[in-house]
């Protein structure tokens, strides 16, 4: 009986998480994705760790002290490091682009095991750390990280909105201006040719004799010379 009481608080004790602040973040981020695992192991929809947004090339720790259990890669987990942790805590860092420790190796906690990669997972796209806990002695018994990290704001990363190009100005020609025809003025009527007048002959006045008359007139008026009569000689 006494034995199996003790078994009993061995296992509660092993099982319970420690309070939180006794780790440290392993990158400088905000959670861009929470732990969700349910009594089902292998249902779907589960998230078995927290996904902690960073930059590519950032440092990653060690977030408790331990040995280092594995270290390769996973699918659609990238670069890979397992910590095994005194207390019997299997401490999982997935989406590096790589790893500075070996297997075997004994990192203190806050030593820099490695350097964030590009992210490989379908869901959490932008760049992260995943970090995962569970049981060493139990693979499907995974608890929820942030029970053994400092509080600190859990609001997700905005995920940054590409800008979208604005659309190049085209330059529109200038038509030149539109030249309305005028309609031509009508031509003046040509004036009426003007004839010289003909000067009409002068017609005799009843003062003035014509000259046939005045002729004759004149011849009967003269008076014969004495030389011109008939026996003038003599």
């Amino acid at each position: 009986m006494r034995r199996t009481l003790a078994t009993a608080v061995a296992l509660a004790t092993l099982v319970a998480v420690p309070a939180a602040g006794a780790w440290t973040w392993p990158i400088d981020g905000s959670i861009v994705r929470p732990f969700s695992f349910g009594s089902d192991p292998y249902a779907g929809g589960q998230h078995r760790g927290v996904d902690i947004g960073a930059k590519v090339g950032a440092e990653v720790v060690a977030p408790v002290a331990g040995t280092v259990s594995f270290v390769g890669s996973v699918p659609n987990g990238g670069r890979a490091l397992t910590i095994q942790t005194s207390d019997g805590y299997a401490v999982t860092l997935l989406q590096l682009g790589s790893v500075d420790v070996v297997r075997g190796a004994v990192v203190e906690e806050g030593t820099t095991v490695g350097h964030v990669g590009e992210s490989a997972d379908a869901v959490t796209t932008q760049p992260h750390v995943h970090l995962g806990v569970r049981l060493a002695s139990d693979p499907d018994r995974y608890v929820d990280p942030l029970g053994f990290l400092p509080a600190r704001d859990r609001s997700p990363v905005p995920v940054p909105v590409p800008a979208v190009p604005e659309p190049a100005l085209t330059a529109v020609q200038a038509s030149p201006p539109e030249v309305v025809a005028s309609a031509p003025e009508p031509a003046a009527a040509p004036l009426p040719s003007v004839q010289p007048a003909v000067p009409l002959p002068a017609q005799p006045t009843g003062s003035e004799p014509a000259p046939a008359a005045v002729a004759e007139t004149s011849h009967e008026n003269s008076t014969p010379s004495e030389s011109t009569l008939p026996g003038a000689a003599e």
